[in-house]
C-alpha cells in the first residue's frame, strides 16, 4: 500500500468483503470468505489501536460478531419456518408451534448476545479502568519526585547561603581587624613623628639660647 489505510477503510474493506462472501445452499445463510485475506485486514485494523483500545475493540468486535451471527441464525430459523409454516398453512397447529420454537430461538440468542455483550462491557470498562490507575500512578510518582527534588534544591540554596553568610562575617571580620592594625600603625607612627618634631623644636630653641 502506499499509505497507511484508516482503521474505518479498513472496516469497509472487510465489510465489502463479507457482503460479496459467496452464500452456501442449504447452509441456513452461511457464507464463503476469503480468510487469509480476511486475517490480513484484521490484523491491518489491530495495528492501527493502542494495546488496551485493542484489547477492548477486539471484545467488542467478538461480541459483534456473535450478535451478528446469532441474527444471521435467526433470520435464518425465521425464514425456514416461515417457508414451512406456508407450506403447512392447512394445519394451524403446527404454524403456531413452529412460531413459538422460533420466537424461544430468537429470544435465546438475543439473551446469548447480549450477555456476550455485556461481558465484553465489563471487560473494556475494566481494561480502561488500569490504564487510568496507571496514569494516575504515574502522574502521582512524577509530582512526589518533583516535590523531593524541590526540597533537596531549597536545602541545597540554604547550605550554600549559610556558607556564603559564614564566610562574609569571616571577610568582615579580617578586613576590621586589618583596618583596625592599620589605623594602630599609623597613629603610633604619628605619635613617634610629633615627639621627634618636639625634641628637634627643643634642640633648636636650646641653641639659640646659648648664642
Amino acid at each position: 500500500m502506499d499509505r497507511r489505510q484508516t482503521t474505518e477503510e479498513l472496516i469497509n474493506q472487510l465489510n465489502e468483503l463479507i457482503s460479496e462472501a459467496w452464500t452456501m445452499p442449504l447452509s441456513g445463510g452461511k457464507a464463503v470468505v476469503d480468510r487469509e485475506r480476511v486475517t490480513d485486514l484484521l490484523n491491518e485494523i489491530n495495528s492501527t489501536f493502542p494495546e488496551e483500545l485493542q484489547q477492548a475493540r477486539a471484545i467488542v468486535s467478538a461480541q459483534e460478531e456473535l450478535k451478528a451471527a446469532a441474527e444471521r441464525d435467526a433470520d435464518a430459523i425465521i425464514r425456514d419456518a416461515e417457508t414451512r409454516a406456508r407450506r403447512l398453512v392447512e394445519d394451524q397447529a403446527v404454524i403456531r408451534e413452529a412460531r413459538r420454537l422460533t420466537s424461544e430461538l430468537v429470544n435465546q440468542k438475543k439473551a446469548e448476545a447480549q450477555n456476550i455483550l455485556n461481558d465484553a462491557n465489563a471487560k473494556a470498562d475494566s481494561i480502561v479502568k488500569d490504564a487510568s490507575a496507571r496514569a494516575d500512578q504515574i502522574l502521582a510518582d512524577a509530582n512526589a519526585k518533583s516535590i523531593d527534588l524541590i526540597k533537596k534544591s531549597e536545602q541545597h540554596a540554604e547550605e550554600v547561603t549559610r556558607k556564603a553568610e559564614k564566610e562574609s562575617h569571616n571577610l568582615r571580620t579580617a578586613t576590621a581587624a586589618y583596618i583596625e592594625n592599620s589605623v594602630s600603625g599609623t597613629e603610633q607612627a604619628m605619635a613617634e613623628s610629633l615627639n621627634r618634631l618636639r625634641q628637634i623644636k627643643q634642640q633648636v630653641r636650646s641653641g639659640a639660647t646659648q648664642q
